[in-house]
């Protein structure tokens, strides 16, 4: 092997040992919160996608876990646009495929966020909570309290945080949901 495809291995094995601490951090973080991991990883074969995680809270409600992103890049998590790109278009793949009287609930866990306002966030944002349910920083106090209220059950609209209350009341308005 030449210089080139050394340092391509390496890169691969590092970003495979990243990944997967990242996915150890947030088993042990829905753990914590209360939630049971049904799955680890989940497999989605009629239509080619794969989620982290599937959850379960305490009430038997089921939720896709996405985790995106490693922590040692020198942009973390949701902040890398490719990373942000693969996490929504899986999440769009997996909801085309909901019945409509039971749609999937899909929770994105990652080491960042994007910036505020950068065009990352705007994209999440543009989504809507009827896609992303909630997006969660693993290490942050105020999104780990909402894991932890999404574990108890009963979750209908996502605890203001990421989303803010207008986002909120626009994914009621549009899905009835009370």
């Amino acid at each position: 092997l030449d210089d080139d495809e050394h340092r391509q291995e390496f890169f691969q094995a590092r970003a495979t040992s990243e990944g997967k601490k990242a996915a150890d951090i947030a088993e042990r973080v829905l753990v914590e919160a209360g939630f049971d991991i049904v799955k680890s990883p989940v497999k989605i074969p009629k239509v080619g996608v794969q989620f982290n995680f599937l959850v379960e809270d305490t009430e038997g409600g089921q939720w896709y876990v996405d985790v995106s992103g490693a922590f040692t890049t020198v942009r973390p998590g949701l902040m890398r646009t490719d990373t942000l790109w693969k996490t929504l278009g899986r999440i769009h793949v997996l909801r085309r495929t909901d019945e409509p009287q039971n749609p999937s609930r899909v929770l994105v866990l990652t080491s960042n966020l994007p910036k505020s306002n950068s065009e990352g966030d705007k994209a999440l944002r543009a989504v809507g909570a009827d896609q992303v349910f909630d997006a969660v920083e693993m290490f942050d106090a105020a999104g780990l309290a909402r894991l932890a209220a999404y574990a108890e059950g009963g979750a209908v609209l996502p605890i203001p945080g990421f989303w803010t209350e207008d986002d909120i009341e626009r994914y009621e308005a549009a899905t009835g949901s009370a």
